[in-house]
């Protein structure tokens, strides 16, 4: 599934939807954080200018001691893209994933029908 904003703005709508639906979200990997100084995350580079524009961000869902539910995005300027990773066995139960998929599939339909006048 996709949303069609940045990173940032992305992942603050798909923590806010986790929330609502009950869950704690932890932000676990962040991939520009990670990299810091180091530059580019796609180590493509032209004249010492950054080409690259994508972002990698893990999420950990988590309900009550349930979880965690791993959800990424993989982002470059316009468009954010995200999956929820099958489960370990153990970790997750398929209820608790299947809560994490609704909430993102519920965010994903409001994003591509804004209701008019909202805003």
């Amino acid at each position: 599934m996709f949303l069609p904003q940045s990173s940032e703005v992305a992942i603050d709508a798909v923590m806010s939807a986790l929330n609502r639906h009950g869950l704690h979200v932890v932000r676990s990997f962040d991939l520009k954080q990670a990299l810091g100084s180091w530059g580019d995350p796609c180590g493509k580079s032209v004249n010492g200018s950054v080409v690259c524009d994508c972002q990698y961000i893990v999420l950990l869902a988590y309900r009550g001691g349930e979880g965690p539910v791993v959800v990424t995005a993989h982002s470059d300027p316009e468009t954010t893209y995200l999956r929820v990773l099958p489960g370990t066995e153990g970790h997750a139960s398929p209820r608790l994933h299947a809560r994490v998929e609704t909430a993102l599939r519920l965010l994903e339909w409001r994003i591509a029908n804004p209701v008019q006048g909202e805003g």
